[in-house]
């Protein structure tokens, strides 16, 4: 359990908090509460990044990440599976959160601002993750670009707005089955596989 607090890491390669599995300590289930997560350098929180092990089961509630110059939240190993993020904001990151191995399967009620790639990016396989996932309730401004997901996994976006400065995609995948309900976006497109749209 990880709570109030700021980490700042240099501007870089550096990250903010680099949470691996090995060692002795268990790397799973644990909470980070009102957190900031930022400074200028690669990612904010990381899970799995080095060792690819452990990191499930990652409860991250109301908090901050800002300019990462890689991704604020990102999951690397097979095993990070079954991460929630719940409220917080990701602003100024190359990406907000981005999904690489593992999973972060429910997303609700996160704000974005201003990323500079795109919000959400979902780029594991099922052999590495593929769960389904649900992201409900967050709002975007000032980023082209939602959700990116070439994954080919299950996708159901709810209640989300998306305000892009310029024309760009809500939803970018050619390998996910897409149910959308609820959503609005001023400039954002929907492109590749789609389910239900209501």
């Amino acid at each position: 359990y990880v709570s109030d607090l700021n980490l700042v890491t240099a501007v870089g390669t550096g990250v903010s908090f680099d949470l691996d599995g090995g060692g002795g300590t268990s790397s799973q289930s644990n909470t980070f509460l009102n957190c900031s997560f930022g400074g200028g350098g690669a990612y904010g929180l990381a899970l799995a990044r080095v060792g690819g092990v452990q990191c499930s089961e990652t409860l991250v509630i109301n908090c901050y990440f800002n300019t990462c110059t890689t991704a604020g939240f990102y999951t690397a190993g097979a095993n990070a599976c079954d991460n929630i993020i719940v409220g917080g904001n990701i602003s100024g990151c190359a990406k907000g959160i981005r999904v690489g191995n593992g999973a972060i399967p429910g997303i609700y009620g996160v704000s974005f601002q201003n990323q500079t790639s795109c919000d959400i990016e979902i780029s594991n396989t099922p052999t590495t993750g593929g769960d389904g996932y649900h992201i409900s309730g967050c709002r975007s401004e000032g980023t082209d670009n939602f959700i990116r997901c070439p994954a080919p996994i299950t996708l159901n976006v709810s209640g989300c707005a998306h305000s892009g400065t310029n024309n760009g995609a809500f939803i970018d995948t050619n390998g996910a089955y897409l149910s959308i309900t609820g959503c609005a976006s001023n400039k954002g497109d929907i492109n590749g596989n789609t389910g239900t749209l209501s």
